[in-house]
């Protein structure tokens, strides 16, 4: 069963030069959560009143569906906080708001 959960996310800038990567995030992106430390989980993000967001954005509200909930449910929780993005390239964190569906 799919777990669906509200989140608050940031989308982070270039470290080196303080300022956007060269790049746009799309309604459906796909990518890995870092829930834990020891964990990547993949999940699908949708936007709330947005279809694009960019680098640098922040407080952009979204959902996030995990294919598995039994993999991921015992570990969040309201105000778990998380990062996602490719493994060796993270795009932003973010803030579980509410679990919806259990």
């Amino acid at each position: 069963m799919n777990l669906v959960v509200e989140t608050t996310l940031s989308f982070f800038i270039n470290k080196k030069t303080n300022e956007p990567f060269n790049r746009t995030y799309c309604n459906g992106l796909i990518v890995d959560f870092s829930i834990r430390s020891d964990m990547l989980n993949c999940g699908k993000i949708e936007f709330i009143e947005k279809q694009t967001v960019f680098p640098g954005d922040s407080d952009v509200k979204a959902t996030i569906t995990f294919l598995y909930e039994e993999l991921v449910l015992p570990f969040l929780e309201e105000g778990h906080t998380f990062t996602f993005g490719e493994p060796s390239n993270p795009y932003g964190k973010g803030i579980i708001t509410k679990i919806i569906n259990t």
